[in-house]
């Protein structure tokens, strides 16, 4: 070391060169460089010198104390996740630049533009031409009214200082992306610019290119009187927003506005006399871990590709102690882990919305009359069943049961008319109680009025062959006189009616319909599959069966004609209804994928019946035979009619039938199966609407008349949209290649068990698709990032489990709902109110639904500050022409939509204190979790979770029963001391 003093050491104490920590002047003892010094006289630590830190003695006898230039050190910033947004210049959404830290000290940065409906990944090169300044209205006010406008680095140092009343901006892409993106002249003409640099050198670079393009600007450095600008890093360095987190006002930040400062920058060390050869790598930079990472992040946000990506890496490599495989491979998981990120917010939307579909349910009370929906609702709650399947069934059964040439006028205007069938089915698991559904509400009624109907037969095939037998001694007696008989006075044998069947081949349905050509007939099978597998099985599957029965769906005429005459099949219309049920899995391998090219599924009203525990009533019983036997007899009874809507209800179903239209081709690309089932459901709301219309009509003892009124339309649209929810969580299961499916799956699998482990994840699905560990893992941490559950363990010993909570702030909160799945509008079946008396007191009464406990985990926020509806071109749309009457904005009579379940109005009276209901269902679901928590660990998480006050109620509450978190507790004070400060003063001991 002493050998090196002068190359390493260059200046020393003497007469005229204090030295700068014992000002010792009396020889050249005292040694120091640009970045340490050593000190003779104050070897240990006496020295204080601002801006350098004392590191100990030196080794060679402890004759010197060494002095280094303090490090630039920014705090850690904690786990957090912010949205900057950038306007165009006439103020319009264009950029989102999310910045998302990890709280390690670890960020990223990632760009998305909005395309009109949502924010869209990446720029394309149109926007990046064209971006302005951040701030850029607010900006140009602040030029015309002559004020100071500061530029630095990062619009969050810029929002800081708008803050304190200072007008200031940046540019998007950070120090290194000023030439990448919009020219900026234009946008700062006339302004008073002070430019503020990082205290680092790509901070002073950045700067450097802005002075270029405008020489005539002032300074300003924050801690302007340190001496770290004299010997500043790299990257990493404080800004104008850390000097006002350390107490600069306004006042100081204006004070230090200046002239541009000459730094003094590190120079490498002048070994030209050496006789030493170095090795090319001895003066090369070598960037730490940590840099490798940063500098990957950046090439990722500059959105690199290609050889230049290529060429990036390799560089990397050459500068890093990783080799060329290595870092790619870092690489590709950062851009991975950055895909996951950026994708979350759309994630997040997407669960949202199977949750809803999965979870929908509509009370048929409101959809039915009283005197069905109440005995339906208590045997579907013994037996317990979602009501949903019972009324699916009766609505099925009844429309097998009108005359053909019943139908539905929709739209004079386009000749469009729907008949009155439905198809439809049940999806549950095996053993899941379907059959009982189909014997109580199709099987048994049914049989009552197929009973009568073979009592009638029998007098009429006594009577025929009665007739018959007349019919042919008279033909005997008139054949020796020569008037023979016309054929057409022989009797016509009668052929027995079927109301339903459960077996069958297409050529022997058409004959029925042939032989009852007014009547219509239900196909009741107790498993789907048979329908779909059996179609075409005596014809070695080279037949049309399938299309045949997906043709009569519409009841139009039927004309097929046989080689054999007597064969010929000629109907004028037919009326075919079909009910079933199936279980998932089967379903899924019916469907095969989502494409649905000919629309089989999207026919079908689905309902899924989740697995659930049935029990057997004590006592008691409920008779649904004569009920519906004498409901289903009024509707067979019925004359054909044509029915029409009222013209309130015409303006309300016009108005779904857009909102339909729209649904249908936003999602034709996602899924043509989906889009198909919008479509289909237009004609289907018809469907409902003449189905439910004679249904109350004949509950009231009235023949039904003509026209439906609107309250049978708003039934209808709340029970199409509850089958569009069922079909959407249907066909998520297709998109193996999307997360939120997988994820909806682990939130069922806790629901269902509570705390499970990836071992459960993996068991409860097939071989073929079974996950690894390590991808469940991460599908427990997306859930928890989406604030929707918490793990507790670490590693292979991880748990989730699924709690959210109505006050969780959603991701996206405030996306336009009209984006989201299909949900049930309970407001369609209230009455209407004219006027809200107090504004303000609405409010209150609707966050009352909302706001019932706090979020259970710390999460970044996901925003979308915009609220737009979705715009498609009129030409891709089919909508009902103009001529028709023009909906009033008062008639939809609140179509808006609502979360998917009917919820009772909330008995919260406006001035009802919200917070105090809050705490206490916090303190109770903390305590809840709290009892199952049993290491520091997790223990700390809650705390982190649900707040310090929330966590010290809850182990009040479980003080008494002495649980394992108790002692977690003891052991905090020791473990977590500096992890969390005073909060864990406040616990119990």
């Amino acid at each position: 070391m002493i050998a090196n003093f002068k190359q390493d050491f260059p200046k020393q104490s003497g007469k005229n060169n204090p030295c700068p920590i014992c000002s010792r002047t009396k020889d050249k003892d005292c040694k120091w460089n640009d970045s340490a010094i050593l000190c003779h006289s104050y070897t240990n630590g006496e020295g204080n010198l601002p801006g350098y830190e004392y590191k100990g003695v030196s080794k060679n006898g402890g004759n010197w104390g060494i002095y280094s230039l303090a490090q630039e050190k920014k705090a850690v910033r904690s786990k957090s996740k912010k949205d900057y947004y950038y306007s165009d210049r006439d103020g319009n959404s264009l950029i989102k630049v999310t910045r998302v830290d990890d709280g390690q000290g670890r960020k990223q940065f990632y760009q998305s533009h909005w395309d009109g409906k949502t924010w869209v990944t990446g720029l394309t090169d149109e926007i990046k031409k064209s971006v302005p300044i951040y701030h850029y209205q607010k900006v140009k006010e602040a030029i015309a009214n002559g004020q100071l406008i500061f530029w630095v680095e990062g619009e969050g140092v810029a929002d800081t200082l708008w803050e304190l009343g200072i007008p200031a901006t940046t540019t998007l892409g950070g120090s290194k992306g000023y030439r990448s993106y919009g020219n900026y002249l234009q946008d700062l003409a006339g302004a008073s610019l002070v430019l503020s640099p990082d205290r680092d050198e790509a901070g002073l670079l950045y700067m450097a290119v802005i002075n270029a393009d405008f020489p005539d600007v002032q300074w300003c450095y924050c801690f302007p009187d340190s001496p770290i600008w004299e010997h500043i890093p790299k990257n990493e360095g404080a800004d104008l927003a850390d000097w006002i987190k350390d107490g600069a006002t306004a006042t100081d930040i204006m004070g230090a506005v200046r002239t541009k400062r000459e730094l003094k920058q590190f120079k490498p060390n002048d070994n030209s006399n050496s006789n030493v050869i170095e090795h090319p790598t001895a003066t090369r930079e070598i960037y730490s871990s940590e840099e490798v990472s940063q500098k990957i992040d950046q090439l990722i946000s500059d959105g690199l590709s290609g050889s230049q990506l290529a060429s990036e890496l390799a560089d990397l490599a050459v500068n890093s102690r990783y080799n060329q495989l290595a870092v790619e491979k870092i690489y590709q998981a950062a851009l991975k882990e950055r895909e996951q990120v950026e994708a979350r917010q759309d994630v997040g939307i997407e669960l949202e919305k199977l949750i809803n579909a999965s979870n929908s349910t509509i009370d048929i009370g409101q959809i039915l009359p009283a005197q069905l929906s109440k005995p339906i609702n208590q045997l579907a709650t013994w037996l317990n069943l979602k009501p949903e399947t019972y009324l699916t069934a009766l609505l099925t059964t009844t429309s097998s049961l009108f005359k053909v040439g019943t139908r539905i006028a929709v739209c004079p205007a386009t000749d469009w008319e729907e008949t009155p069938q439905i198809y439809a089915g049940i999806v549950a698991p095996s053993s899941q109680k379907k059959s009982p559904i189909l014997k109580a509400i199709v099987t048994k009624p049914l049989q009552k009025l197929q009973q009568q109907e073979k009592e009638v037969f029998k007098i009429d095939k006594a009577n025929y062959e009665k007739e018959l037998q007349e019919y042919n001694e008279a033909k005997k007696n008139n054949r020796g006189s020569g008037d023979n008989q016309s054929s057409d006075d022989k009797p016509e044998e009668p052929k027995l009616r079927h109301y339903s069947f459960t077996q069958g081949t297409t050529e022997g349905l058409l004959r029925q319909l042939q032989n009852h050509s007014d009547k219509g007939i239900l196909w009741n099978c107790d498993e789907l599959a048979g329908l779909f597998k059996g179609a075409n099985q005596y014809k070695s599957g080279k037949g049309d069966d399938i299309e045949a029965i997906l043709s009569m769906y519409d009841g139009t005429p039927i004309n097929l004609l046989r080689a054999d005459e007597t064969k010929n099949i000629s109907l004028d219309g037919c009326i075919l209804s079909i009910m079933g049920t199936t279980q998932p899995t089967v379903l899924q391998s019916l469907m095969k994928d989502d494409t649905d090219g000919n629309g089989q599924w999207a026919r079908f009203c689905w309902v899924k019946q989740p697995l659930a525990v049935c029990t057997i009533p004590e006592s008691g019983k409920i008779e649904l035979t004569p009920l519906l036997a004498d409901i289903y007899q009024k509707v067979d009874d019925l004359h054909p009619t044509v029915y029409r809507l009222s013209a309130e209800g015409w303006k309300l179903f016009r108005d779904e039938y857009n909102r339909l239209e729209l649904k249908r081709v936003e999602t034709a690309n996602k899924s043509s199966g989906l889009s198909s089932c919008y479509g289909k459901s237009e004609g289907r709301l018809a469907r409902l609407c003449l189905n439910l219309h004679v249904l109350w009509e004949l509950a009231g003892d009235q023949v039904p008349g003509e026209e439906i009124n609107a309250e049978i339309v708003k039934k209808a649209i709340a029970l199409n949209r509850f089958y569009l929810a069922q079909v959407t969580s249907l066909y998520s299961d297709f998109h193996q290649d999307s997360l939120a499916p997988h994820l909806l799956k682990v939130i069922q699998l806790s629901e269902r068990k509570g705390w499970i482990k990836p071992k459960d994840v993996q068991l409860s699905t097939t071989p073929k698709q079974r996950p690894t560990p390590e991808t469940v893992r991460t599908w427990f941490y997306e859930l928890v990032s989406l604030g929707m559950g918490i793990t507790q363990g670490e590693g292979r010993n991880i748990q989730f489990h699924y709690k959210v909570d109505d006050k969780v702030d959603k991701v996206d909160d405030k996306v336009d709902k009209s984006s989201t799945s299909e949900t049930i509008d309970n407001t369609l079946l209230q009455p209407k109110v004219d006027k809200v008396d107090k504004v303000d007191d609405f409010q209150n009464l609707a966050n009352t639904n909302s706001q019932n406990k706090e979020l259970v985990t710390l999460l970044a926020q996901v925003d979308n500050p915009e609220k737009t509806s979705t715009s498609i071109e009129s030409s891709t749309l089919s909508t009902f022409p103009h001529n028709q009457e023009p909906v009033s904005d008062v008639a939809v009579d609140n179509l808006s939509t609502t979360p998917s379940t009917f919820v009772e109005t909330s008995t919260l009276s406006t001035d009802e204190s919200l917070s105090t209901v809050t705490s206490s269902n916090e303190v109770a679901e903390c305590a809840e979790v709290l009892a199952v928590t049993e290491s520091v660990e997790a223990l700390s998480e809650v705390i982190n979770q649900y707040g310090r006050k929330i966590c010290t109620q809850a182990v009040k509450l479980l003080d008494e029963k002495q649980s394992c978190v108790v002692k977690v507790v003891k052991k905090l004070q020791v473990k977590l001391k500096k992890q969390l400060g005073d909060r864990y003063q406040d616990l119990p001991a």
